[in-house]
């Protein structure tokens, strides 16, 4: 039975609350139709929220929220949708040989035109981006491969390395593995 002459308790309680990012998405005509890529990882945001509980009889009978305070502001995810036609597909095998190299202080530049297509699509070009999805440098090297190819030498991850650093290691992960590792292997 409860008592009527009760009288209320109050409690202030602060918790932390997740702000959820948005899905935004863009249109690139030099993406192919049809191909989609994360151009920028969501991350979540967080809000820190102060409420005060009216407590009678031991059931809450009352909850009112005093404060808010935004500890991050969440950042949107945005995946770009290609818009481009499709060009006539031509399937190659890669080959072993190699075309004679200049004196370029060990960098190896062959393809040097497949690979800036190719970054068009991967990272608008951006041979030092870094959005913190995992991906990196203008070719969006991920550090395992990174480092397994030989690119520790030049640097930690790729978006550190120059771009003919990058098209080195690119080369000699195409020359075991062809273009299967790039999602943008149609812009070749």
């Amino acid at each position: 039975m409860a008592r009527s002459d009760a009288r209320p308790v109050f409690k202030t309680l602060t918790e932390t609350r997740v702000l959820p990012f948005d899905t935004v998405t863009r249109t690139d005509s030099t993406l192919a139709k049809g191909t989609t890529r994360v151009a920028q990882a969501g991350v979540a945001g967080s809000q820190r929220v102060t409420v005060t509980q009216t407590v009678v009889n031991g059931r809450i009978t009352n909850v009112n929220v005093t404060k808010r305070v935004t500890v991050a502001q969440p950042v949107n995810k945005i995946v770009v949708v290609g818009t481009k036609a499709a060009a006539p597909r031509v399937t190659s095998t890669p080959t072993t040989t190699t075309a004679p190299k200049t004196n370029t202080g060990g960098l190896d530049l062959r393809r040097a035109g497949m690979w800036d297509r190719i970054a068009m699509c991967e990272s608008t070009g951006n041979w030092s981006i870094n959005t913190g999805n995992g991906y990196y440098g203008g070719l969006q090297f991920d550090r395992g491969t990174w480092l397994s190819a030989g690119g520790g030498q030049f640097a930690p991850r790729a978006d550190l390395a120059s771009r003919a650093q990058q098209i080195t290691i690119a080369n000699k992960v195409y020359d075991s593995r062809g273009l299967s590792p790039w999602g943008c292997a149609g812009a070749a």
